[in-house]
């Protein structure tokens, strides 16, 4: 009994320790997880990368089961002593069973404890990701975001100029929705490799990324992916779109990487979808950011335009000007931002971010939103006898919704506890992060 009471007060002992210094001392903490982490990530990235299904969604089921046939055992051991004659005998016997039980529990969980803050929570508190370059970061002025999202439409029509250069370079399905033809496994972590590169505090092993057994729960719960600091495994959701599963592993590959915050870890997932050599993961990856990072044009910011960014718009625009339909627009003739009827006086004359998109991008951004609305929302159609659908009856799945909400519960409360003070609100945060990079280039 003493070995195992040492044993506890040990374990625990060191994660208690770990998670205080960590918190104090961004320096410890930045230290550890460039020089302790990789090591805990090669090692055990290693051994159940090896596995091609998730281990740790196997561990889960197998706590579920053994912790079932532990109750039963229990309740059957204590029907089995009450046999017993002697009251004083069965006293004894439970006794030493609830012992047992007490200490089996107190190791595994101080065990859990020093896993979970070695290989996760210590590096919640380490720099941000751009602490140097976002340091004096201010929101961008409404110039400052078109430049940017200029800047960004620019890159990705750079790789992608043309439909024909587009189709050639990802494959869509027969609903005309972006689709991966590569192995995630190989591409995903070949690409944060390659970023390791430009950004060396994200050197270390990288498994490949695993898709969830209990997709169909995992959706249900609003989980897109999840990183397990107990396998260093990096699990993403195989049954959402092509598009939000390659943007996923990336996400959950930052996070094997030791950027946990999630704001970044999406961040550094768009940086490794842009630099990798991969064009479906490039493209997935703009298409997250340009649903991030929105922007529009009214003239007086446009006359405010340097003469490079003028040009850009004036090229995005007749690249749409052709598919547009009562949306403002720039008449070249008058050299003035009108609608296309002057008596729409209430309609804001400006160009939105949506009107500048490629097609493609649009029908995945339209695809996405679909999934998830028929994920939470039941659709009941009402036809007409010639068979044509006369009305759309929308209502809640309740169960969905449920689960969805204990979930988000459960996740922003964990976020909050790792010091991320918006929880969950912090996934949305990308954003500035993309703007904090950009205002450097434009």
């Amino acid at each position: 009994m003493k070995k195992f009471l040492i044993y506890v007060c040990t374990t625990f002992g060191l994660a208690v320790i770990l998670m205080i210094v960590s918190r104090l001392s961004v320096e410890f903490s930045e230290w550890y997880a460039r020089n302790v982490y990789p090591v805990l990530v090669g090692t055990l990235g290693r051994v159940f990368g090896i596995f091609p299904c998730s281990v740790y969604e196997l561990l889960i089921i197998l706590l579920i089961v053994a912790g079932i046939a532990g109750i039963g055992l229990f309740v059957f051991a204590m029907i089995r002593f009450k046999r017993v004659e002697n009251f004083e005998d069965f006293k004894s016997k439970r006794k030493t069973l609830l012992k047992r039980i007490g200490v089996s529990l107190s190791c595994a969980l101080s065990t859990l404890a020093l896993i979970l803050t070695a290989n996760y929570a210590v590096n919640y508190n380490r720099h941000t990701f751009l602490h140097g370059e976002a340091a004096n970061f201010n929101e961008p002025t409404e110039l400052e975001r078109l430049q940017i999202f200029l800047t960004l439409l620019d890159e990705f029509y750079t790789v992608f100029p043309d439909e024909e250069t587009l189709y050639s370079l990802i494959t869509t399905d027969e609903n005309g929705v972006f689709v991966l033809t590569e192995d995630l496994r190989v591409s995903a972590p070949a690409a944060m490799r390659k970023l390791a590169e430009e950004y060396p505090r994200l050197d270390v092993y990288f498994p490949p990324p695993k898709p969830f057994i209990f997709s169909e729960l995992t959706s249900d719960m609003g989980l897109l992916g999840m990183f397990s600091p107990i396998t260093m495994e990096a699990n993403y959701n195989n049954i959402i779109l092509d598009s939000e599963k390659a943007t996923t592993a990336l996400h959950e590959l930052a996070h094997v990487a030791g950027i946990m915050r999630e704001n970044e870890a999406n961040f550094i997932s768009f940086l490794a979808g842009r630099a990798s050599d991969s064009p479906e993961l490039f493209y997935a990856s703009y298409l997250y950011v340009f649903g991030e990072v929105r922007s529009y044009a009214t003239k007086e910011v446009y006359e405010q335009l340097p003469k490079h960014y003028q040009d850009l718009l004036d090229g995005f625009i007749e690249k749409s000007v052709a598919e547009w339909q009562l949306q403002p627009w720039y008449d070249e003739e008058s050299g003035q931002w009108r609608g296309l009827d002057d008596e729409e006086e209430e309609q804001i004359k400006v160009i939105e971010y949506l009107d500048l998109l490629p097609d493609q991008i649009k029908i995945d951004m339209d695809a996405q939103s679909e999934w998830w609305w028929n994920r939470f929302i039941n659709t009941t159609y009402v036809y007409d006898d010639d068979g044509e659908v006369i009305d759309e009856i929308f209502e809640s799945n309740e169960v969905v919704q449920a689960i969805s909400i204990i979930s988000s519960e459960i996740n922003d409360a964990h976020l909050k506890f790792q010091g991320h003070e918006d929880g969950i609100q912090a996934y949305w945060g990308t954003s500035a992060l993309v703007m904090a990079l950009y205002l450097e280039l434009i």
